[in-house]
């Protein structure tokens, strides 16, 4: 008897049950974006409670290239450790008021890193020190604000002072610099496309100081800084750690996995091909010769104390010591000849860094420790007070010896908005500047 087989049975996906409605692909869509939205809440939460993704503090600037992004609470542990907050305006620093209270002696101090001081908490910085350790038992009060800025070089501090410093009518300025500034002060024109955002100078053939914006306006489109773009950048920047943990990896990765860089460096110029620039092209700007770096650092020094004087403010120069001693002896030099002539001062730390018994310990790897802070503010408060600095009418030592003042090496203690750029490729010129005669040469930083 042929046996007849059962009808077969349809198919059904184990996903699907018969008699009940499909979900809408809406509520599908909407309800991946809200686990999605939790478990970036949840990812931002774990990264906020183990401090991490908090290193992202710099945005950029087409006055100085870059700028600190006020407010920012930087958890920092590339070298050393610091968890604190930028102030309002976005310097690394308590609130001051522009007006200066009366009765109150100002002193802006300007640098790059090394005077920011991320590597130490904030009350350790020689800055903060010196400002605690001028007001105990003084006559009247004494104000230090920090004006520095990670990568800032010399020709960066002299805009600064122009458009930030100046209006806080700081009664001394102190400069910290090192044998590695000079060289971020000028820009080879045939190499403006692989250089850093920032404004450089030059001498031009009369001799006179001028202004190099051509970089910074080639990478920073009038106006770019207020379109959607930056503004989102910015909001990611100060609030989200996830983003800060993704520069960090970028950062590491960049500098330390040869076919990533290769990988990134073409990533940026598709970029570039996009906003329409072509990446191997020369970067339009003023034309003139090959520029000594040592030569621009002196009359950027010159220039700087000019308008230090100009605005009632006495300018010092503090110069940390090179790992050879040098280079910055070099420096020392030059730069002590030019402070008897144009009066600033110069403070060369590097005997009293010899001089000091735990040397070794002034450092953590590049910057200053805690312990090196402590010792800047130590020696930065003598020198001020041997030239008697710290009185209401700020003179300085007489010309013959304005420039060169030593301090011998004590004991350890234990314990808003950018000002527009004026013209494109603008080069402001500073006439009062001739040209030094046979300036000499600083060794380059390897």
């Amino acid at each position: 008897m042929q046996t007849v087989a059962p009808p077969e049975k349809k198919q059904v996906a184990e996903w699907y049950t018969p008699g009940v409605p499909r979900k809408p692909l809406w509520r599908t869509a909407a309800e991946a974006l809200v686990c999605l939205v939790v478990a970036v809440a949840i990812l931002e939460g774990v990264f906020r409670i183990s401090g991490v993704g908090g290193q992202e503090f710099l945005t950029p600037s087409r006055t100085l290239g870059t700028t600190h992004l006020p407010g920012k609470n930087i958890i920092w542990r590339m070298e050393g450790f610091s968890a604190d907050n930028l102030n309002s305006i976005g310097y690394r620093d308590i609130e001051h008021t522009v007006a200066k209270p009366a009765g109150v002696k100002r002193i802006a101090v300007l640098g790059d890193s090394h005077s920011e001081g991320l590597q130490v908490p904030l009350q350790d910085v020689y800055a903060r020190r010196l400002e605690m350790q001028l007001n105990e038992g003084a006559s009247h009060n004494f104000e230090v604000i920090n004006f520095a800025c990670s990568g800032y070089s010399t020709a960066q501090e002299y805009v600064q002072y122009t458009h930030e410093v100046e209006q806080y009518k700081p009664d001394v300025t102190v400069v910290l610099m090192h044998w590695g500034n000079t060289s971020a002060n000028i820009v080879d024109p045939k190499k403006r496309n692989k250089a850093q955002p920032r404004p450089y100078f030059y001498i031009d053939s009369e001799g006179k100081l001028q202004q190099d914006n051509s970089v910074i306006d080639w990478y920073y489109a009038p106006g770019a800084e207020n379109n959607a773009w930056s503004k989102a950048i910015n909001w990611l920047q100060l609030n989200s750690r996830i983003y800060g943990v993704l520069t960090q990896t970028d950062m590491a990765l960049n500098n330390n996995e040869r076919v990533y860089f290769k990988w990134r460096g073409n990533f940026q110029r598709v970029l570039a091909f996009l906003q329409g620039k072509d990446p191997k092209a020369e970067v339009p700007g003023p034309s003139y010769a090959e520029q000594d770096p040592t030569k621009v650092t002196d009359a950027l020094v010159v220039a700087l104390s000019d308008k230090c004087a100009k605005t009632g403010s006495k300018l010092v120069v503090m110069l940390l010591p090179d790992p050879t001693g040098t280079a910055s002896q070099q420096l020392a030099g030059e730069l002590t000849a030019l402070g008897k002539e144009h009066g600033f001062g110069l403070l060369d730390l590097s005997e009293a860094f010899k001089q000091h018994p735990q040397q070794k310990d002034l450092f953590l790897r590049v910057h200053l420790s805690s312990l090196g802070h402590k010792f800047v503010a130590d020696t930065l408060q003598e020198y001020l007070q041997q030239n008697d600095l710290l009185t209401t009418s700020t003179p300085m030592a007489d010309s013959s010896s304005a420039g060169d003042t030593k301090v011998a090496a004590k004991a350890p203690v234990d314990n808003s908005e950018d000002a527009p750029v004026a013209t494109q490729h603008a080069t402001d010129s500073f006439p009062g500047y001739e040209t030094l005669k046979a300036p000499v040469s600083v060794k380059e930083p390897i």
